[in-house]
């Protein structure tokens, strides 16, 4: 920054950042399994490791981002010496706000990931249909005579 001109994030600092939190969030939210997985009954129920891996995730972005986004940035955004700004004030935006950011970005996040999973079920599906075509027992056809 020259004469206190801003500079906005490059594309692949961002997405190098959202990568490397994305996965300490990942390897954080394992370790519950991990420290579990001396249990025989957990593992018998397979339901079970999804939903703590899931909760693990979930409980861990919500301390891992809105905390340290309110004082400075995640870990991988300052290595990569980027920072969230709030447009109104340029100081890092407050708690309540990273919080609603976490939020959206979770949503969206698991929003887009159940979406694409549901295309490429596709590909697996006999009769080429989505997750939500087998959900709701329809089919999408070519030709209709």
């Amino acid at each position: 920054m020259e004469n206190g001109e801003i500079v906005f994030a490059k594309f692949w600092f961002r997405v190098f950042a959202r990568l490397v939190d994305t996965t300490l969030v990942l390897f954080i939210s394992c370790l519950p399994l991990f420290i579990g997985s001396f249990r025989k009954e957990l593992y018998d129920d397979s339901t079970l490791v999804f939903y703590i891996f899931f909760l693990s995730a979930v409980i861990f972005h919500f301390f891992y981002y809105p905390i340290l986004e309110s004082t400075g940035g995640t870990l991988s955004k300052r290595l990569a010496h980027i920072k969230t700004l709030s447009i109104t004030s340029e100081k890092s935006p407050k708690i309540f706000i990273s919080y609603g950011h976490s939020l959206t970005c979770l949503v969206l996040s698991i929003l887009t990931l159940f979406f694409i999973l549901g295309v490429l079920n596709i590909f697996r599906s006999k009769l080429k249909q989505t997750f939500w075509d087998e959900w709701f027992f329809v089919v999408v056809i070519m030709k209709f005579n």
